[in-house]
């Protein structure tokens, strides 16, 4: 179940009072001027300047005290996980809590605990997010400081949700609004507001929702929290009044903005594509688009950043020209006008210059627009081989990762695979077709389900897929894609026994004008039971479809549109 849009932002503006002992410890003086620097920076959300002086910090700690140390880690954890790179979050946060577990400070390895649990709740691996956060609940007492307590309880209200239990996750964020008089940090109270509008939104109670989503946005306007207004605008924007999406969605950018955090830059610029698109706007979704695929490759590839400034460089100076050229040419022309009043006969001479400069000039325009279309054709075309190129690394890394990885960890990372295969296959039929706004998602799902031909032969399974030709918007194709995997690897892993004769049968094809997709399963381990696929009917809730399931001789997955 999902608990908010985006993960959990750093908080900087208030850190527990009992982390802030380094006064007193004898510190490296300029490993904690680094430090003081980079969370001031981090306070107005300019993340990668802060990132730079905290890894600084980190460098130059080595002759720190370990109390400076475990303090300077921690802050360095928490910007690595707000830039999502987790491994190495996990890794700084490792580092901090052995230095509070010497010390015995039971605070602070409940404050770190609570921390790698949203690492882990971020990566989606439910086992170890509820193993983390169970052990910082074991520290939890009427002692704890109320931001620690408060953003213990948040934590795992956001993991409850996502995970297992929405009417615990409820609770944990009405404690956080009760005790919010005591609680320094206002984004943990504003992220408690915001769980909440998230679960009340599941439940389908919209006015429920929306009066928590506006409590979370009122505080977060008092307390100038611009990242979480961002996150409480996204939620808001989840409405089917696609000009009240637009306007939310707008707010949100211009927020992100006044902040350097290009991921969530590109992520609400990416929202912002889809709405302009249906409303027919394409000019402007054109322009978001194009700005995520910018920001995108501003990211990962500074090649393409300088090749981008180099273009427009180019085009400023080129406009810079002709503007000098414009400007000349009109001194030139009123002193010519000021003789042509007084010599009548030389008016056609007039006349004549004037068609020829504004021929000259409409055809030089023209010839900078069609090297600036080249040239965007030219990036467009790049960034949909980067894109290709860094599916196909993803696939290579979880094949490395299985390879060096326990067997019994092979089966979520076989998962994991099976959906990025899928996201591919359909960028490589986008990429290739003519028109890029839908996809035959026969010949799609065809593709999706042969990358289960070998283990269906290892197991014994027998299919029988009928796949009719029809095109489906694009958008819609990949959750159909996703669905198809999930419900595949559902029925490898847990149908059938070993004895019995196993069939997979799946269709997907019109009739009376409607889509039919019939997924089914004899296996004897799902007849007769309840199996409600929670993945599976997510990925229907996005393609706005109510499924039905079946379980009498099998399990049966079924959905009309």
């Amino acid at each position: 179940m999902p608990s908010s849009c985006y993960t959990r932002p750093l908080k900087w503006t208030t850190i527990p009072a009992l982390l802030l002992l380094w006064v007193s410890a004898g510190y490296s003086q300029t490993a904690m001027d680094e430090y003081r620097t980079g969370r001031a920076f981090a306070a107005r959300y300019q993340i990668d300047t802060a990132y730079h002086h905290l890894q600084k910090a980190v460098k130059l700690s080595r002759k720190s005290s370990e109390g400076a140390k475990a303090l300077i880690y921690l802050q360095y954890g928490k910007l690595l996980k707000l830039k999502e790179k987790t491994d190495s979050s996990f890794v700084y946060f490792n580092k901090a809590l052995d230095t509070y577990s010497k010390q015995n400070n039971s605070d602070s390895i409940l404050f770190v605990k609570a921390s790698i649990a949203e690492v882990f709740r971020f990566r989606d691996n439910k086992h170890k997010a509820l193993e983390y956060i169970k052990e910082a609940e074991t520290l939890l007492t009427p002692e704890t400081a109320p931001n620690i307590m408060a953003y213990y309880y948040n934590r795992r209200a956001g993991i409850e949700n996502m995970f297992s239990n929405n009417v615990y996750a409820q609770k944990l964020s009405e404690k956080v609004i009760a005790m919010q008089d005591r609680v320094a940090d206002k984004e943990t109270v504003v992220y408690s507001y915001n769980e909440l509008g998230a679960i009340y939104e599941y439940r389908v109670e919209p006015e429920k929702a929306n009066a928590y989503y506006m409590a979370a946005l009122r505080l977060a306007d008092t307390y100038n929290l611009l990242i979480p207004k961002a996150n409480v605008l996204v939620n808001l924007s989840r409405t089917p009044d696609i000009d009240g999406r637009i306007k939310l969605l707008e707010e949100a950018f211009d927020l992100s903005k006044r902040t350097d955090n290009l991921d969530m830059q590109f992520k609400i610029a990416n929202l912002l594509f889809w709405p302009y698109k249906e409303k027919g706007d394409y000019k402007k979704a054109f322009e978001y688009c194009y700005l995520a695929l910018y920001m995108e490759e501003k990211m990962y590839d500074s090649r393409a950043l300088a090749r981008t400034a180099e273009i427009e460089r180019k085009y400023n100076l080129s406009k810079a020209q002709e503007d000098l050229r414009h400007k000349n040419s009109e001194v030139h022309s009123a002193e010519k006008t000021m003789i042509l009043t007084v010599i009548i006969a030389a008016l056609a001479v007039i006349v004549l210059f004037i068609m020829v400069y504004f021929y000259r000039k409409t055809k030089n325009n023209n010839n900078i627009l069609e090297q600036l279309s080249k040239e965007n054709e030219f990036l467009l075309s790049e960034a949909n081989h980067r894109i290709n190129n860094n599916l196909q690394l993803i696939t290579i890394m979880i094949s490395d990762e299985m390879r060096k990885t326990d067997v019994d960890k092979h089966d979520a990372l076989n998962k994991i695979m099976s959906k990025v295969n899928s996201i591919a296959l359909l960028h490589r039929h986008l990429y290739k077709a003519d028109d890029k706004r839908i996809v035959n998602a026969g010949k799609y799902l065809r593709e999706v389900l042969s990358n289960f031909s070998e283990v269906f032969a290892e197991q014994g399974i027998k299919t029988r897929f009928r796949k009719e030709d029809i095109y489906i918007p694009n958008e819609e194709a990949i959750y159909m894609g996703l669905l198809v995997t999930e419900l595949c690897i559902n029925s490898i892993k847990h149908a059938f026994t070993d004895q019995q004769d196993k069939l997979i049968d799946f269709e997907l094809a019109i009739r009376k004008d409607k889509l039919i997709f019939s997924f089914r399963d004899n296996g004897k381990r799902s007849a007769g039971k309840e199996i409600i696929p929670k993945l599976a009917q997510r990925l229907c809730k996005q393609l706005k479809v109510n499924c039905s399931t079946g379980n009498d001789d099998g399990f049966l997955f079924y959905f009309e549109k």
